[in-house]
């Protein structure tokens, strides 16, 4: 259906190849006496459609503007800025919590690093008990085969 025309008057279009319908005779704009018999296109016709077209549009028009004026005005500047004051104590409110919270998780990290610190002293002691362990297993095995044992190479 071609838009802006109502129901039942889709095969009458009025387009730029040619008006199908309100004509006197065959042949499309300006076609003069060519194809279905010389006709010339009605004037009346024409400037009636069109002046129904802006009839429809101006009703539309007409309905759209009255849309828009029954639209409440938005807030005053008073309750805006009341918004925005509101607004702003809540994202510096926010702010300060994530701070106080990174604080808390990085001063919790800090004191856990004499935690760290301590097992890794334990360690060190378990390693050095260990080594002392394993050279004297070796200086055994090495008693016993009569020779000395190499390690790989690199290593005494």
């Amino acid at each position: 259906m071609v838009r802006g025309l109502k129901q039942g008057q889709a095969n009458e279009p009025i387009g730029l190849i040619g008006i199908e319908g309100g004509r006197s005779g065959g042949g499309g704009i300006g076609s003069g006496s060519g194809g279905g018999g010389g006709g010339e296109i009605d004037r009346a016709y024409v400037d009636a459609r069109i002046e129904a077209v802006k009839a429809q549009n101006e009703t539309a028009y007409a309905r759209l503007e009255a849309k828009i004026d029954s639209i409440q005005p938005g807030a005053t500047w008073q309750q805006n800025a009341g918004l925005l004051g509101i607004g702003i104590v809540g994202a510096l409110g926010l702010i300060f919590a994530i701070l106080s919270w990174g604080s808390d998780r990085f001063d919790s990290g800090v004191s856990a690093m004499g935690a760290v610190e301590e097992a890794l002293d334990t360690q060190r002691e378990l390693n050095v008990a260990q080594d002392a362990r394993l050279e004297k297993i070796l200086e055994a095995l090495e008693a016993q085969s009569g020779e000395p044992e190499t390690g790989p190479e690199g290593q005494d």
